[in-house]
């Protein structure tokens, strides 16, 4: 028994023990599509950085993630969808814990428009603490552009 024990440990993805906290990346989508004033149920790849495979299905979310998600009312898909199809809403996020029992979140919000073009909507970094009753909560938000996009002009034929 203990030798079977031992061998799912091993079988066990790694991945699983580097996933991000999904309370933490709801709140991070729930902050960018009010910040960009779109509804909560606005369709969205989601990309987790950094990604330790460089494939096109490398930064993907894992299935129980977007299943938390989900059920939370979101409409999340896998970065790797809004790559293949070259269009879409692409929330990267990249969270790195810091030493005082902090988190960082470090997160662009892009849309993907065409094969070589793309409009950088918002990046910034968020700051995480824990609160009273232990779950993470949003201590600070700094931007990381200082302007809006410009608007994409197409040029007439």
């Amino acid at each position: 028994m203990k030798r079977l024990l031992i061998l799912c440990f091993l079988c066990w993805p790694s991945s699983i023990f580097a996933e991000v906290d999904a309370s933490v990346v709801h709140k991070i989508v729930a902050a960018e599509l009010l910040a960009l004033r779109m509804p909560a149920r606005s369709p969205f790849c989601l990309s987790i950085l950094p990604a330790t495979d460089y494939s096109t299905t490398g930064g993907d979310p894992s299935p129980p993630l977007l299943a938390f998600l989900s059920r939370k009312g979101m409409h999340p898909k896998r970065a790797s969808t809004c790559i293949k199809a070259v269009k879409g809403d692409v929330i990267s996020i990249e969270v790195t814990p810091e030493a005082d029992g902090r988190l960082s979140a470090k997160v662009t919000f892009g849309v993907f428009t065409g094969e070589d073009l793309g409009v950088l909507r918002r990046s910034g970094v968020y700051q995480f603490t824990r609160g009273s009753t232990g779950e993470w909560v949003i201590q600070s938000y700094t931007t990381q552009i200082s302007e809006e996009p410009a608007k994409l002009r197409v040029a007439p034929p």
